[in-house]
């Protein structure tokens, strides 16, 4: 059998390809703006305030256990553990967004974020779970409730999620700690 044997014959037959032959040739809109989604973990701080951190800067979430403290850092810093042979800095995640410090309980983890080979733990007081939100649900233009630096605000979502901006938690030079 040849294409052309395959091809209509009737003239209602000819107007039904040539409809959907027109259909399938419309250009597609490509000034439509693509919606990319996300996923975030989101976390409580000290008084209940839900925030989130984008899943790929994840690394792992560890238990508050063997943390070693250290008088001589700064607040914001918990203190450091040993987290796959290296020594690992945990920052206080409730003292960056309201400088105050966390209040440790059972349900506290530590949440170990990488951007750029750069790792960090954020001590937060629980875990809540996994959500999706896309680039169009995301407020940005409101005031950052963050105390510390409003830059580590990244925006608001469904107004009650706070999503952190680690990459730029993970590069302040105010959080370098300079040895002297």
């Amino acid at each position: 059998m040849t294409a052309a044997e395959l091809m209509p014959k009737n003239a209602d037959d000819l107007v039904l390809l040539h409809e959907r032959a027109e259909k399938l040739a419309q250009s597609l809109d490509l000034k439509q703006p693509q919606h990319k989604s996300h996923i975030y973990m989101q976390f409580k701080l000290n008084d209940n305030t839900l925030f989130g951190i984008e899943q790929n800067m994840l690394d792992e979430v560890l238990y508050v256990k063997r943390v070693t403290t250290l008088t001589w850092l700064p607040t914001f810093i918990y203190g450091v553990i040993n987290w796959k042979g290296q020594v690992l800095t945990v920052l206080d995640a409730n003292y960056l967004c309201h400088q105050q410090v966390s209040t440790i309980n059972e349900m506290s983890k530590i949440i170990v974020v990488t951007y750029e080979k750069k790792s960090i733990g954020l001590l937060v007081n629980e875990l809540c779970n996994f959500y999706h939100y896309e680039d169009s649900e995301l407020k940005t233009n409101l005031q950052s409730p963050i105390a510390f630096n409003k830059n580590y605000f990244l925006g608001l979502i469904d107004s009650s999620v706070i999503l952190l901006n680690m990459k730029v938690v993970l590069t302040d030079p105010k959080l370098k700690i300079e040895y002297q």
